[in-house]
C-alpha cells in the first residue's frame, strides 16, 4: 500500500529534476494538480532535509546537494567497482554483479559476464529483485539491516520457489546469523534450480551496508570441488577492495 505523502514527495523531486534551471512553487503545484499550500509544506520539509534547495536567481527550487551527493555516490560506487568485478569474473570464470538496496528490493547496478562462459546468466542490470530471502545479496541486506527491516520483510511471507527455499522465519533468522559470522552469503538453488551464488557486503565508513557483490554460476560447474573456500575469499577480498577505495572517496562526515 502506497503512502501518499511519500509518493507526492517523489513526484515533486521528479518535477524539479526535469527543470535544471529551477522551478517555482506555483509551477510545481500546477504540474502536479495540487494546492500550492500542500506543495509548499512538502517543499519546506524537503528543503529542511537538504534534498531540495530554493534558488534566488532565477527564483525557484532545484535538487539539493544532499540528493546530488547520494546520486554521485551510487555512480562512484559503480565506477569504482567495475574494474574489480571484471577481475573477479575473470578469475572465477563466472557472472559477477553489484547490487544496492532500493525501495526494499535488490537493485542490480551492473553485471559482468566472463567471456569464457558458454552458458550466460540473465542480465539483471537496472532491474529490481524483490525476493531477498532467495538472493545472495538480498540475504546480506536482511542480515545487516536492523530488526525492523527483517520483521517487515518476513511479515509479508516467504514465497517458496524450489525445495531449497527457506520459508520459515526462524530458519531464515538463524541463516542470517550464520551469514554475519561468515561474512558472506550463499544460495544453493533457492530461487532457480541449477543456480548457485555467493555474495559479500560493502559497508560505508559508519559500518552500514550500502551494497553487495555476488558471483553466480550453474551448479554443475560452480563452485568446483574443494573450491568453496577460495571463492569465498576472493569475493570478500574484492568487496574489501571496493570498500576501501569508496570510503576513501566518501569519508564519514
Amino acid at each position: 500500500m502506497s503512502i501518499q505523502s511519500v509518493v507526492r514527495a517523489f513526484t515533486i523531486l521528479e518535477t524539479i529534476a526535469a527543470a535544471p534551471n529551477g522551478k517555482r512553487l506555483n509551477a510545481i503545484a500546477e504540474d502536479l494538480d495540487l494546492p500550492a499550500s500542500t506543495v509548499a509544506r512538502m517543499l519546506n520539509t524537503l528543503q529542511d532535509i537538504g534534498v531540495v534547495e530554493k534558488k534566488k536567481s532565477p527564483a525557484g527550487y532545484q535538487i539539493g546537494q544532499k540528493l546530488v551527493a547520494l546520486t554521485s555516490q551510487a555512480s562512484a560506487l559503480k565506477n569504482i567497482a567495475e574494474p574489480y568485478l571484471a577481475d573477479l569474473s575473470e578469475v572465477t570464470g563466472e557472472t559477477v554483479t553489484l547490487t544496492v538496496l532500493d525501495k526494499g528490493q535488490a537493485l542490480y547496478l551492473t553485471q559482468i559476464e566472463s567471456p569464457d562462459n558458454n552458458i550466460r546468466m540473465q542480465d539483471w542490470t537496472g532491474d529490481h529483485f524483490a525476493y531477498l530471502h532467495v538472493n545472495t545479496t538480498g540475504k546480506l541486506f536482511l542480515a545487516y539491516k536492523d530488526a525492523a527491516f527483517f520483521n517487515d520483510y518476513v511479515n509479508g511471507g516467504l514465497p517458496k520457489f524450489t525445495e531449497n527455499t527457506i520459508t520459515d522465519p526462524l530458519d531464515l533468522h538463524n541463516t542470517l546469523r550464520e551469514i554475519r559470522y561468515q561474512g558472506c552469503a550463499w544460495v544453493h538453488e533457492e530461487y532457480e534450480p541449477g543456480l548457485v551464488g555467493v555474495a559479500a557486503p560493502i559497508f560505508d565508513s559508519s559500518k552500514t551496508i550500502i551494497a553487495a557483490i555476488s558471483v553466480y554460476g550453474p551448479v554443475f560447474r560452480f563452485p568446483k570441488p574443494n573450491d568453496t573456500e577460495r571463492i569465498e575469499t576472493l569475493t570478500k577480498q574484492t568487496a574489501q577492495q571496493i570498500m576501501t577505495q569508496l570510503n576513501g572517496q566518501f569519508p564519514e562526515g
